[in-house]
């Protein structure tokens, strides 16, 4: 009966942060945000048919209990997804962030940009908007107030 209990909020607690993460950042008040990022684009090692998307997400915590990042993964899409020279793209974080907190998180993916432009690499690229972040944590049910 605990485990369904404990199944059950963090259940309802991931459906807010879900619903909380479609709103802009004025509207946040509470939940995990995305409350600043950097993308760069790179040559890859004076190889000019790869390209390297680097971006360094600051991700902040505004509830009233910490978490831990276990990943962060860039939502791709299929034209994405086909030009990746290595698809692993999920950056392993493993790292607590407390309430009120906020951690950097950094990661690359690499490219086949054979015979594209600037130009069209820049809009290619532009398309990287999303991303996934896997968290958990541990709550207390004796607590009265979540947030």
């Amino acid at each position: 009966m605990k485990l369904l209990k404990y199944s059950l909020i963090l259940v309802l607690i991931l459906l807010m942060l879900v619903g909380c993460s479609t709103n802009t950042k004025e509207e946040i008040k509470n939940g995990i945000n995305i409350y600043s990022s950097t993308t760069s684009l790179g040559g890859v090692n004076n190889n000019t048919d790869e390209t390297v998307f680097s971006y360094t997400l600051n991700i902040s915590n505004n509830n009233a209990f910490p978490y831990t990042i276990n990943s962060v993964e860039p939502i791709l899409s299929k034209e994405i997804l086909d030009k990746l020279i290595d698809d692993n793209v999920v950056v392993e974080v493993n790292k607590p962030i407390e309430s009120n907190g906020y951690i950097e998180v950094e990661g690359k993916i690499i490219l086949d940009t054979k015979g594209m432009s600037k130009k069209e690499i820049s809009k290619f690229t532009e398309q990287i908007t999303e991303y996934k972040i896997s968290m958990e944590t541990v709550i207390d049910i004796r607590r009265k107030n979540l947030d």
